[in-house]
């Protein structure tokens, strides 16, 4: 067990924050880069719908051509949605659909090798707000388009890809 003394300024004491060190191990692979396909697993128990990312610990749905919706139509299709028989999906934030970005790489700006079917050269929302109390509202993207692709965003009222993930996260 580790425990902060957190303060404000130096002088405030805020708060005694203890964390367990036995989590810790979950994180280990976010120090790791894996540059190769074996970075990608097809999980073939979940009928090879679905790919874990063995860098970020995340799933991923494997065939990321899904319809043009909406935001919240968006989160509710990853909601409901019932891949290689698994239930529990969600869209991902910006940092973890960008983590799938691979600046090398040209359109789809994917690692080479990687296992995903029919990723689309054009945005994919996520839940990220980059820019709160914004009018229109605005919802960071990524696009997978040219050399490495980038993150942007766009107005919540816009329709865009959709790429469902299933792991740890915001939701």
């Amino acid at each position: 067990m580790k425990s902060f003394v957190v303060r404000l300024m130096g002088t405030a004491l805020v708060s005694l924050v203890t964390v367990s060190s036995a989590g810790a191990g979950s994180l280990k692979t976010w120090d790791a880069v894996i540059d190769k396909p074996s970075r990608f697993k097809v999980l073939t128990a979940s009928n090879s719908e679905a790919v874990l990312d063995k860098e970020t610990g995340l799933v991923w749905q494997r065939n990321a051509s899904n319809p043009d919706r909406s935001l919240d139509n968006a989160r509710l299709d990853c909601y409901r949605a019932v891949i290689g028989g698994r239930q529990g999906w969600r869209l991902p934030t910006a940092p973890e659909l960008a983590s799938l970005l691979h600046p090398p790489s040209q359109s789809p700006a994917l690692p080479p090798g990687h296992p995903f079917l029919n990723v689309q050269e054009d945005y994919y929302w996520t839940t990220t707000v980059p820019f709160p109390r914004s009018f229109p509202a605005l919802v960071s993207t990524v696009d997978f388009t040219g050399t490495g692709g980038w993150v942007g965003y766009a107005a919540d009222t816009e329709i865009h890809h959709v790429w469902c993930v299933r792991g740890p996260g915001a939701p």
